[in-house]
């Protein structure tokens, strides 16, 4: 589950969407492409939060070291290896006021990013707790329809608790 958030109110809106509503695109070409643009363009009041979601089913595949197998909790480890993933669900959140009220606003749709995704990570810990590093070798987004027709890769770091 990967959540991305905008600055400065903007939000990933698809060119061709903007034609259904007032203003609509006139400048931009009629293709399937998802811009950040000002979500003003779309609604009637400047967004407080905006985000994108996008939630993949993973497989992982990867080489473990422990320093004390017979007792993973108290055992140094250190892991690499790659993942693979498919994208099952994909929306854009945009939160804003509209006369005084606040207004959740959820798009599902693709969105343009790609159904599978793949990548390598590595992990290092004492037990439970690990710190991970995943990079997605695969382009966030289908050619061509990322913000402004670019092809970019996602770094993910962070700290990792496991119960089990």
């Amino acid at each position: 589950m990967e959540r991305w958030k905008f600055k400065n109110g903007a939000t990933l809106i698809d060119t061709v969407e903007l034609d259904s509503y007032p203003g609509g695109a006139t400048s931009l070409d009629q293709v399937e492409q998802y811009n950040l643009l000002s979500p003003e363009r779309i609604y009637p009041s400047l967004a407080s939060k905006s985000m994108l979601v996008a939630n993949y089913i993973e497989i992982p595949i990867d080489i473990r070291f422990d320093t004390k197998p017979e007792d993973i909790s108290r055992s140094f480890n250190v892991a690499l290896g790659g993942r693979i993933g498919y994208l099952y669900d994909s929306f854009r959140k945009v939160k804003l006021e509209d006369k005084g009220e606040t207004v959740k606003d959820k798009y599902k749709s693709p969105l343009g990013l790609n159904r599978l995704r793949y990548g390598i990570y590595a992990r290092i810990g004492v037990g439970s707790i690990t710190l991970f590093s995943f990079y997605n070798l695969s382009n966030m987004f289908e050619k061509g329809k990322g913000p402004l027709g670019a092809d970019f890769n996602t770094l993910t770091y962070g700290i990792s608790i496991n119960g089990f």
